[in-house]
């Protein structure tokens, strides 16, 4: 017997919103915004039982984004203990996880009660999406909200911008607000950090109030942002590949990631803003923004990492990669050396990906920097 989940009973919109002079009086609610994704809270059905691990981590999702707010009870069927315990390394999105839960049987069988916890940016979610009011003692979320309203949505018209211009819009936005906060990934041990002193840095509040983060910081406001246009969005963890051993790190190190994978006209890719923020690299290079890591395939992202491949969809074209694109992808170096010849912008800087980098064919070239990534795929930073 499925089991469902009414979850219209608290304060905001059930029923449709038309915009008519409700957009007039609401210019700035962002509830009311034209470009951002709204709907209504529909009934939310729980799957008649839970065979694998799979399973729990896609009812909790579901369960949370539908905007469901109380204890979940998740029928089981033979699913290890040690499993359950992890469930939260299974989760594609990132407002809501596993806190405890309680395991139990009834006449329906083996079940598990999950008592949910949420990240200040679901309150915010909520409000957007499905019309429910931010809590007024939540004051982090409402410092979001008033950021979101006053400097990434205050000018922009969403309308106008088509999947990869969003993506961009968001990506460079949360790359700017936020800064790699080195000591906060020092202190990670297990997936943790050791001092509540960096416990902001792997949030949205962190990454767009403090300025302040982690790779799970950028992660998760991405996957806000993108869930906020509707556009299909996982946040995605793994494990980073130790460039000093040439080995991917484990479960047992403390080596994870946290990166995003978004839907852009109909395909999937890979996307990670923390490695595009490398200030460094900026700095010397004289760039505001790198693309290095924006729209690359499963085959260019497992180069350098590794992820549970269950969890997420294939991301198996390069089409959209930003410099693609942008038409900056060169297939050889002929067609290289002709694009910075007859271009006519003034950039000091050029980044240009590359398919046949090998140092001695492109040594005549005033190469600043160079990220290789795989065999065709090469960033080049070039001096004009």
């Amino acid at each position: 017997e499925n089991r469902t989940e009414d979850n219209t009973q608290e304060g905001g919109t059930t029923e449709s919103d038309g915009y008519g002079d409700t957009e007039e009086i609401y210019a700035s609610d962002l509830r009311y915004k034209a470009g951002l994704y709204h709907t209504t809270r529909t009934t939310w059905t729980a799957p008649t039982v839970c065979n694998d691990i799979y399973d729990v981590a896609n009812a909790v999702d579901s369960y949370v984004l539908a905007g469901c707010r109380d204890n979940l009870k998740l029928y089981i069927n033979d699913i290890p203990d040690s499993d359950i315990k992890n469930m939260n390394q299974y989760m594609t999105q990132s407002f809501g996880w596993g806190d405890q839960y309680l395991s139990g049987r009834d006449s329906g069988g083996d079940y598990i009660a999950v008592d949910l916890k949420y990240e200040d940016s679901y309150y915010v979610y909520m409000y957007i999406v499905y019309g429910v009011p931010i809590p007024e003692d939540n004051s982090r979320a409402l410092e979001i909200y008033s950021f979101l309203q006053n400097v990434i949505y205050a000018k922009a018209d969403l309308t106008k911008l088509d999947d990869f211009y969003t993506e961009r819009f968001y990506h460079d936005i949360v790359t700017l607000a936020g800064e790699y906060n080195d000591a906060a990934a020092a202190s990670i041990v297990n997936g943790q950090a050791t001092t509540e002193a960096y416990g902001n840095a792997f949030t949205v509040y962190g990454t767009l109030i403090e300025g302040s983060c982690v790779c799970e910081g950028y992660a998760r406001t991405l996957d806000l942002l993108f869930r906020l246009s509707g556009m299909g969005a996982y946040y995605a963890t793994g494990y980073a590949k130790d460039n000093a051993s040439d080995t991917f790190q484990n479960a047992n190190d403390d080596n994870g990631h946290a990166w995003n994978i978004v839907s852009v006209d109909g395909q999937w890719y890979q996307l990670d803003a923390t490695w595009n923020d490398d200030d460094e690299a900026k700095r010397l290079l004289g760039i505001d923004y790198y693309y290095v890591y924006f729209n690359v395939s499963d085959e260019v992202a497992g180069a350098e990492r590794t992820w549970d491949t269950n969890l997420y969809p294939r991301c198996n074209s390069m089409d959209m990669n930003f410099y693609n694109a942008t038409g900056r992808y060169m297939s050889s170096h002929s067609e290289f050396e002709n694009y910075l010849n007859n271009d006519s912008d003034e950039e000091a800087v050029y980044d240009i990906a590359v398919a046949d980098y090998n140092g001695s064919t492109y040594s005549d070239s005033d190469i600043l920097f160079e990220d290789q990534i795989t065999d065709d795929y090469t960033v080049l930073f070039v001096n004009r």
